[in-house]
């Protein structure tokens, strides 16, 4: 194995709305000696929604499959969900996202750059959207700082 094939590497894309994030990540692992088939690359989409998001109050709890969770339009439902805390021991954001590592997605672990991996940012979008969907106020893109 080469130096190079002993790194691991993480890329990140994220979009900022009102109250929420998205982010893409790009996992690129080592070659692993039981899976050669399957290549180095693993994506996720996450959304964080922070406390003053009009979804903030549906989620209760830690369980991924609750139905705020699976409510979000997510690769094949959510796989991940947390709490993140803040310095002051306060919680500052929920992080709830998926995986494109289910039975039949070894295509996207060949996939290395955002072009290939073109339908992780659709579905990247489609969450966007579906966090922006405001009744009271459809102007919900925040202005980057």
């Amino acid at each position: 194995m080469s130096e190079e094939e002993m790194w691991s590497y993480v890329e990140e894309w994220y979009k900022r709305g009102v109250d929420f994030q998205v982010r893409v990540k790009r996992w690129s692992l080592p070659v692993s000696a039981h899976s050669r088939s399957k290549g180095r690359q693993f994506w996720n989409v996450y959304a964080f929604i922070y406390p003053k998001h009009r979804l903030w109050d549906s989620f209760e709890g830690t369980d991924m499959f609750q139905p705020a969770a699976s409510a979000l339009p997510l690769h094949c439902g959510p796989s991940f969900l947390q709490y993140n805390i803040g310095r002051a021991g306060k919680v500052e954001s929920l992080q709830v996202g998926s995986d494109y590592n289910h039975l039949g997605d070894e295509r996207f672990s060949h996939y290395k750059t955002r072009e290939d991996a073109w339908e992780v940012f659709q579905d990247a979008e489609e969450l966007f959207a579906y966090l922006s969907t405001n009744p009271e106020d459809t102007n919900t893109e925040k202005e980057e700082q």
